[in-house]
């Protein structure tokens, strides 16, 4: 998920993170969690939303054939069956997947779940008049027998040889042209829950989509809130994937300034504070409700991308250089400080599957991995070596998205190139000119959030040979592309396994230096005293549903 998906404002707290003890105490069950933020959901449409807040609301209503355990902590990234009744070994060569539906699972219209709802969702996805929408399916799910056609000719797009359906049996078999050990994971995204037929083509961005969660919506979203009630014809099929709620109505509120909300939590007027990661007090708070705040690393790195086709970066000694010569504690303060991001010199971000801390890009390198200064003194002579210096280089960044960031950030670049004897000029750009596949970019800040806990959805789409995003189309090493083929088989055959190879992967990139890795962001909650059984886990940030309100 590109940075841009995500809620920015990194104002937060250092890495304590407070997880309670799932419980069962049904004492603890009814009453109504009200939610404040800034923003809403962009949309409660299944088939077009990619934001953490709708995706948030979209797991509380919702359910794809798998999920991830719903529970706070290391399991949160195990991967088990939600509508599916068991999680199934692909054959063919890894190009098939079939799952048996589970039976009698109802939408919170009534409707029965059926094995083509599965394809029409994906179907659904390439007709909707949305070309973002139709790269993003592509992306998923174009290795499908048929999806290239999609791609190409939505209107006409027939899924019918890459989805095999049979309602009768409940079954529902994907079949690629391919082997794509990735593909279970792209079935727990909201993208591929399903669609009943009485859901039309056109977007449903207020009323959404009918779903089989344990939440369903009140009446259709407004400008101002959401309302979740119970769903009548929900029932805990899975007490793994989607255990009941506690509460039994969640009230939304939008458009609610950062200091609103903190104030209303702790006068005990609201249970949670969505965007306490930006209040200006956040030490006092900390001082004066240090039980009520729950902090932890996010699963998002943001980076600088180094082009390595072009000069200077193609030499790898100018890469290790800008690394080296970096000051990852100033980058730190650029991004609100101590309290508000993690500094890395890795891909993979911290308490993540795979994640081990390496960091070789600094004054003394150890065994533990961090950092602790730059070297400017190897810097300079790496440059020396390179015969670069001199050469005029750009930065970019779309303002969209990083501001004040980028501007901060880019005047230090300014600085911290000229140092290492480098002529250097800055440029914002519009999203569309930034992502355009065209762009002959040098250097530009961008960041990636997870899509599902894998240590492969950091690392597969923008290190391998064949990757095509832009700006991260920076490295091709036939040696880490065999290093990921084999994690990636070790990852088919166990989900939860394949933990030291994606680490050993991680290190093989940051040795090459195709980016210059800034911040892990640290995201904060802050929840009223009468708030209990608080989780976290990466894909889903605070657990909503299993939030007690005593």
């Amino acid at each position: 998920m590109r940075i841009g998906s995500v809620p920015q404002g990194l104002a937060a707290v250092e890495g304590r993170l407070w997880v309670a003890v799932r419980g069962t105490a049904t004492a603890h069950r009814g009453g109504t969690l009200s939610v404040l933020s800034r923003e809403g959901p962009q949309t409660l449409d299944t088939t077009i939303a990619y934001d953490f807040i709708s995706w948030r609301v979209l797991h509380l209503m919702g359910d794809g054939l798998l999920g991830f355990k719903l529970v706070g902590g290391a399991d949160a990234a195990t991967l088990v069956p939600d509508l599916a009744t068991a999680l199934p070994r692909p054959t063919d060569g890894g190009r098939t997947y079939t799952f048996e539906v589970r039976p009698g699972i109802r939408y919170s219209n009534g409707q029965v779940v059926v094995a083509g709802d599965f394809r029409r969702a994906i179907e659904r996805g390439f007709h909707l008049d949305d070309d973002y929408v139709r790269g993003v399916y592509g992306d998923l799910f174009g290795g499908l027998i048929g999806g290239n056609a999609c791609r190409e000719a939505p209107a006409t797009c027939d899924l019918s040889r890459g989805i095999v359906t049979d309602d009768e049996r409940r079954t529902v078999s994907f079949r690629l042209i391919a082997a794509d050990p990735e593909f279970p994971y792209k079935l727990t995204m909201p993208f591929a829950y399903p669609v009943p037929s009485s859901v039309p083509e056109r977007a449903r961005h207020r009323a959404g989509v009918p779903g089989t969660g344990p939440y369903m919506l009140e009446v259709p979203m407004t400008n101002e809130e959401l309302v979740l009630v119970r769903n009548p014809h929900f029932r805990p099929w899975s007490a793994a994937a989607q255990p009941d709620g506690y509460v039994d109505r969640i009230e939304w509120t939008f458009d609610v300034d950062v200091d609103s909300q903190v104030d209303a939590v702790a006068d005990g007027e609201a249970d949670l504070a969505f965007d306490a990661v930006s209040y200006r007090r956040l030490d006092d708070l900390l001082v004066r409700f240090p039980a009520q705040v729950h902090t932890s690393p996010r699963a998002s790195t943001y980076f600088v991308v180094l082009n390595t086709k072009v000069p200077p970066f193609d030499d790898l000694d100018v890469r290790r250089a800008v690394n080296l010569a970096i000051d990852r504690g100033r980058i730190v303060q650029i991004f609100g400080g101590e309290r508000a991001a993690l500094l890395t010199c890795q891909h993979l971000p911290a308490n993540f599957p795979g994640y081990e801390p390496y960091c070789p890009y600094t004054q003394d390198p150890g065994a533990n991995g961090l950092w602790t200064a730059p070297d400017l003194e190897e810097a300079r002579r790496l440059v020396r070596r390179s015969g670069t210096r001199g050469m005029l280089v750009t930065f970019e960044y779309p303002p969209t998205f990083w501001q004040p960031e980028g501007r901060l950030l880019g005047d230090y670049l300014v600085e911290l190139m000229e140092v290492l004897g480098y002529r250097v000029k800055v440029e914002q750009d519009s999203v569309g000119a930034f992502y355009d596949s065209g762009n002959e970019f040098q250097m530009a800040l961008d960041g990636w959030a997870l899509d599902y806990p894998a240590a492969s959805n950091f690392i597969v789409n923008r290190f391998t040979c064949d990757s095509t995003l832009t700006p991260e189309e920076a490295l091709c090493d036939p040696e880490i592309d065999d290093m990921i083929e084999s994690a990636l088989q070790t990852q088919t055959v166990d989900p939860s396994a394949g933990g030291a190879l994606w680490a050993a992967v991680d290190r093989a990139i940051v040795d090459q230096a195709p980016y210059v890795w800034l911040v892990n962001p640290i995201g904060v909650d802050f929840v009223c005293a009468r708030i209990g059984n608080y989780q976290y886990t990466s894909t889903w940030d605070v657990l909503l549903s299993q939030l007690w309100v005593r």
